[in-house]
């Protein structure tokens, strides 16, 4: 079986903030959990083969090669051809999509904590990267998606013929041992995790003590723990006790405002944040009242199981 990395993307929040501390880092579910990953660490990481199959996705908003690139998206290779996203990184407004495969830290970085607007983020320092041009990546650019995940949040692109091979995840080969992890969570276990994501501008990260489980009888949706910065969509779910890759990440609830840290010296549990916000937008309508709680109070995944399923379903050949 081959393993390939996921591409997943975060912002760095740059500009005037307030500097916490890395050992008191909070989020919305406790301490944060964020590690970066180096080069060493990797000799010795029980994921270390699936970091190949990772990359990044990144937007460019001209067509000259001296323009640089603006982080967008993660995502991973599910074949010697193909990588997935999230469907909603490939509508964001660049003229040109292109990926590349990540960097990996020589070095242990220091992870700042920042509030901006309200907004909790982390900054990375000690450790600057370059952004790269449309002339760094020229060989990297991806056409329109090849395959859109219907209602599922993922899309597939094909890459250029010159970036076929490699390290990949093969979704075929998993699909027994995805079967037996959807049984698992369909039986009420928490799956202990860890998540992979490329930051934007930083090298590959790793959010770890975290959960998946399912809180609805959606079989194409999971809920999670793991933390998630902005450009985090995409990032590549670890099943920590068989090394199964099985989820992709593809949006954040139980949002939080760090002004509210700022006063109180903790971060409300997500489940008070989403009741809160759900009473003021449901006040009128209460029918959705339960539904709104359902999206917003947790992270959410798509299982790879799903994206798999939906694949075959429409005859789409990703193993020739």
């Amino acid at each position: 079986m081959r393993h390939k990395p996921v591409i997943i993307f975060f912002v760095v929040a740059i500009g005037c903030g307030i500097q916490v501390d890395n050992s008191a880092s909070k989020s919305i579910f406790g301490k944060n959990d964020f590690t970066v990953v180096t080069q060493n660490q990797l000799k010795d990481d029980k994921f270390a083969r699936i970091m190949g199959a990772i990359v990044t996705i990144w937007l460019i908003p001209g067509l000259e090669h001296n323009v640089y690139a603006e982080h967008g998206c993660s995502g991973f290779k599910i074949s010697e051809k193909h990588i997935i996203t999230n469907k909603h990184c490939t509508v964001l407004d660049a003229e040109q999509i292109i990926f590349d495969q990540g960097r990996v830290s020589i070095e242990s970085m220091d992870l700042v904590d920042y509030h901006i607007d309200n907004s909790f983020r982390l900054d990375f320092y000690d450790e600057v990267l370059k952004k790269p041009t449309l002339a760094d990546l020229e060989q990297k650019i991806l056409g329109e998606p090849v395959f859109y995940g219907g209602e599922l949040d993922f899309a597939i692109y094909e890459l250029p013929e010159s970036e076929w091979g490699g390290d990949f995840i093969d979704l075929k080969d998993l699909e027994q041992d995805l079967e037996k992890v959807k049984k698992e969570v369909r039986a009420g276990r928490e799956i202990k995790s860890v998540m992979y994501s490329y930051p934007t501008g930083a090298p590959l990260l790793k959010s770890h003590d975290c959960q998946v489980n399912q809180k609805s009888d959606n079989d194409q949706m999971f809920t999670h723990t793991c933390d998630s910065l902005t450009g985090s969509s995409g990032g590549l779910i670890v099943d920590v006790n068989s090394k199964i890759p099985f989820a992709i990440h593809f949006r954040v609830g139980g949002k939080t405002r760090y002004d509210f840290f700022e006063k109180n010296g903790y971060f409300r549990e997500p489940r008070e944040t989403a009741t809160d916000h759900c009473e003021k937008v449901c006040e009128n309508k209460p029918s959705f009242y339960e539904k709104c709680l359902e999206v917003t109070t947790y992270n959410r995944a798509i299982p790879l199981l799903a994206v798999y399923k939906y694949i075959q379903k429409k005859g789409f050949r990703i193993y020739e």
